[in-house]
């Protein structure tokens, strides 16, 4: 009786090629007719839809029975111990995940991106891409990041999490390189420090470019890092150096000692002073102060990225 199902048939056109394929080995020794055998039922196993893979052994069991499995004599196939043999080792290596994962590693360099994201995500369904143990990660990794973020050792650290925090960093690490810079070349044009390639860099970097190692995107974050830092720093001092220049030219004691030459008998010497303080606040308008205030900025952090670039530090 003919095959009457799809399933069928292509469980009759694989008994005939390892009929085909039995018959080429003959003269082959038993274990090398054996691996060619398993080869091809895996192809075939692989190549069927998950949910009828079952049903593919259990026919094909019927044309190539395993001593002592039960078959009766009955069987439409011969026995063959090799077929068999090679029947037995493929479902085993079918319902084995380490050949599962093996054999996924040797077709990985074949797969397209299409077909590697849904690789990962039926393993992410699987559970397998997240919630990871600590041996997930590289040991050196796995051990600074506990050290610096001071997780315990009975904590899992989780990969996925891991990976997207990783993610999260990078946009803001740009986010800030992006800022921070352009506010520097605007403060100190003449400056020979100069950054704000982070984007750049990070994206040759991910993409495996093997002029950008991970010592230059290292050396480009801490340069950014020192960047927020110094202009932090100089904000901070600016505002001392700023009051204290204001304050040399336009305190109470300072307008004293300033019109002390202008002092007349023609004129109270309070006038005199208040007339002086006009004087010199007509020539401070918004910019000329804004331009005070930024020059005070910019002379600061030339200062600290000076002194945070001397070797040693």
């Amino acid at each position: 009786m003919g095959p009457t199902t799809e399933q069928s048939r292509a469980t009759l056109a694989l008994v005939g090629r390892l009929r085909l394929a039995q018959a080429d080995l003959a003269d082959l020794p038993a274990a090398e007719r054996r691996r060619v055998l398993k080869d091809e039922l895996e192809r075939a196993v692989s190549g069927a839809a998950p949910g009828d893979r079952r049903a593919l052994l259990d026919d094909l069991l019927a044309y190539f029975p395993v001593f002592g499995a039960g078959a009766s004599s009955a069987s439409p196939g011969p026995r063959d111990d090799g077929s068999a043999a090679a029947l037995a080792e493929a479902e085993r290596r079918l319902n084995d995940p380490v050949a599962l994962a093996e054999r996924l590693g040797t077709m990985s360099a074949g797969l397209s991106a299409e077909q590697r994201k849904a690789v990962s995500a039926a393993l992410a369904a699987g559970g397998f891409s997240g919630g990871g143990g600590t041996g997930a990660l590289p040991e050196g990794v796995d051990k600074d990041l506990r050290q610096r973020l001071k997780i315990a050792a009975d904590k899992p650290i989780d990969p996925a999490r891991l990976l997207a925090a990783a993610g999260m960093l990078a946009v803001t690490a740009q986010a800030i390189d992006q800022t921070v810079w352009p506010q520097w070349k605007d403060l100190a044009p003449r400056s020979n420090v100069r950054g704000g390639v982070l984007s750049s860099v990070l994206s040759r970097y991910l993409t495996n470019d093997a002029a950008v190692t991970s010592s230059a995107l290292g050396h480009e974050l801490s340069s950014t890092q020192r960047m927020v830092a110094v202009m932090l720093a100089a904000t901070k001092r600016a505002g001392r150096q700023f009051a204290q220049r204001h304050l040399m030219k336009f305190s109470p004691a300072s307008i004293e000692e300033a019109a002390k030459p202008k002092k007349s008998l023609m004129e109270a010497f309070g006038v005199t002073c208040w007339r002086h303080y006009a004087e010199l606040m007509g020539q401070h308008d918004e910019t000329v102060i804004e331009g005070d205030l930024r020059q005070a900025i910019a002379e600061q952090a030339e200062s600290l990225m000076e002194a945070v670039a001397k070797p040693g530090r």
